[in-house]
C-alpha cells in the first residue's frame, strides 16, 4: 500500500481544476455530481438460467440465492422515470441496464429506453436477447441505444445449450439472427454498437474460436471476455484448471494472430483479450481469484465513478457489493443516499485501505473486481493530471 499511499498524497498535492471528479477524489470521501455510470438493475426476472449466475444457475442450493435477487423484485415505471431525471440533473454521464434479470422482461422497457435517451444519457442495454422480438429489436437499433450487450458464452449451439441449461440449440439460433438482425437495422456500422458477453468457464473454454469467427461474421464490434465468478462453492465445477488456463491463453494469443489482420474497421476490438489474460495470468487464477496481485497497487475511486441500483430499490456502491446497500431509493431520493455521510464513509475507506480489511469481506474485491476496468480508466485519467499541466486544465463534466 506505500505506493498507493504516495499516489494519493501526489493526487492530493494537485491543482485544484473544475472536474467534479477530480475534486471529490481530492476531498477524500464528498462527491461533487453523481456517478459517471449508474447501473439499473430493472427486474430480477429472467429467461433463462446460466450456468454459473450467482442466482439463477440449477447448480446453487435455494437458499444460497439471497432474497434481494428474489424474481418478484421490479423497478415500477414512474420510479424508474424519476431516476433517470435525478441522474441527469446530477450529471451522470451513462446508465446500464443490467442486473439480477434481463431488461427486456420488464414490461415498460421501450419507455425507459426512451425516455433515458431523450434525457441525453448514454444507454447501454445487456440482455440474453431470448425475449426479443425482430421488431423490438430494430426499434432499438434505431436510436435508443449506444451498446447493446448479448450475454452468448459460446460460439456454437452445442455449447450455448450446455452453458444455459434448458435453453436449446434453436435458442441459440434465434439469438443469433436477432444479433444479425440488429447489426443490419442499425445506421452505422458502430452505431449503436453491437457486444457479446463472453464468461469463460470449463464448458465453453474451447468454442472461444468459434465466437470470435461468428462475431466477425455477424458485424459485432467487440466481445467483453469475462473469467467465471465462483460464489459457492457448488459453481467450483466450472473453475478452469491450470492447464485449461493455458490452453486459453494459447487460444487467444493464436486467434489474435489470425483473426486481427482481417477484421473490419469497426471490430479490432473482439481480439483484445488483454484484462480477460491479466485475471488468467493472477497466481491465485485456478482457484477462481482474479485480481489478487493487482487490487491494491492503484487506489479505487469507483465511490466516484459508479453506482448501481438493485430491482428491490437497494443502491450498492459497486457491482459487486450487493449484500453492502447504502440506502434504498423506495425510502429516500438516490441524490440524498449517493451525496450522505454513510456513502461519503464508502469512499474514504475505499480510497484509502486495502481491501484485505475486514469492511470489504463481502464486497471481495480480491477475488474479481467487476469494476477493475473502470477503476483503472479513472487512475489513467488522473495520473495524466498530475503530469501534463495541460490536462490538469481539464474536460469539465456535467455537474447539473
Amino acid at each position: 500500500m506505500g505506493k498507493v499511499r504516495g499516489m494519493l498524497r501526489r493526487l492530493l498535492a494537485a491543482p485544484r481544476g473544475t472536474d467534479p471528479i477530480l475534486r471529490g477524489i481530492r476531498h477524500g470521501s464528498r462527491a461533487f455530481c453523481g456517478p459517471e455510470e449508474l447501473y439499473i438493475d430493472l427486474t430480477n426476472r429472467c429467461t433463462l438460467r446460466c450456468i454459473s449466475c450467482w442466482h439463477r444457475s440449477p447448480l446453487l442450493r435455494p437458499d444460497e440465492v439471497l432474497p434481494h435477487w428474489d424474481g418478484a423484485h421490479e423497478l415500477p415505471f414512474e420510479r424508474v422515470r424519476a431516476l433517470i431525471d435525478e441522474a441527469a440533473s446530477m450529471g451522470v454521464r451513462k446508465i446500464i441496464y443490467s442486473g439480477g434479470g434481463d431488461p427486456l422482461l420488464h414490461r415498460d422497457i421501450v419507455r425507459i429506453l426512451e425516455h433515458t435517451s431523450a434525457r441525453g444519457l448514454e444507454v447501454l442495454l445487456m440482455t440474453n436477447l431470448t425475449a426479443a422480438t425482430g421488431e423490438m429489436v430494430r426499434r432499438i437499433a434505431g436510436g435508443m441505444l449506444s451498446q447493446l450487450c448479448v450475454n452468448l458464452w459460446a460460439g456454437s449451439p452445442a455449447v450455448y445449450a450446455a452453458t444455459h441449461p434448458g435453453a436449446t440449440e434453436e435458442t441459440f439460433a434465434k439469438v443469433v439472427d436477432l444479433m444479425r438482425l440488429f447489426a443490419g437495422a442499425r445506421h452505422a456500422p458502430a452505431e449503436p454498437e453491437l457486444i457479446i458477453a463472453y464468461v469463460i468457464s470449463a464448458l465453453n473454454y474451447e468454442d472461444i474460436g468459434n465466437a470470435v469467427r461468428l462475431a466477425a461474421e455477424i458485424g459485432v464490434n467487440n466481445i467483453w471476455w469475462q473469467t467465471t465468478d465462483v460464489e459457492s462453492a457448488n459453481l467450483r465445477g466450472l473453475l478452469l484448471t491450470g492447464e485449461q488456463i493455458q490452453a486459453v491463453v494459447r487460444t487467444m494469443e493464436e486467434t489474435r494472430k489470425e483473426h486481427a489482420p482481417v477484421l473490419g474497421e469497426h471490430q479490432g476490438n473482439i481480439v483484445i483479450f488483454d484484462d480477460v489474460l491479466s485475471k488468467l495470468r493472477n497466481s491465485r487464477a485456478a482457484e477462481g481469484i482474479y485480481h489478487s496481485d493487482v487490487i491494491d497497487t492503484i487506489p479505487c475511486y469507483i465511490g466516484w465513478a459508479a453506482c448501481r441500483v438493485l430491482a428491490n430499490g437497494n443502491v450498492v456502491p459497486c457491482c459487486k457489493a450487493d449484500r453492502n446497500p447504502l440506502g434504498n431509493i423506495f425510502e429516500e431520493r438516490f441524490s440524498r443516499i449517493w451525496f450522505s455521510r454513510r456513502y461519503d464513509g464508502f469512499r474514504e475507506r475505499a480510497l484509502r485501505l486495502p481491501k484485505s480489511d475486514r469492511y470489504f469481506a463481502r464486497i471481495a474485491c480480491a477475488r474479481i473486481c467487476d469494476n477493475w476496468c473502470l477503476n483503472t480508466s479513472i487512475h489513467r485519467r488522473y495520473a495524466g493530471y498530475l503530469n501534463d499541466p495541460a490536462a490538469r486544465r481539464g474536460p469539465g463534466r456535467r455537474a447539473g
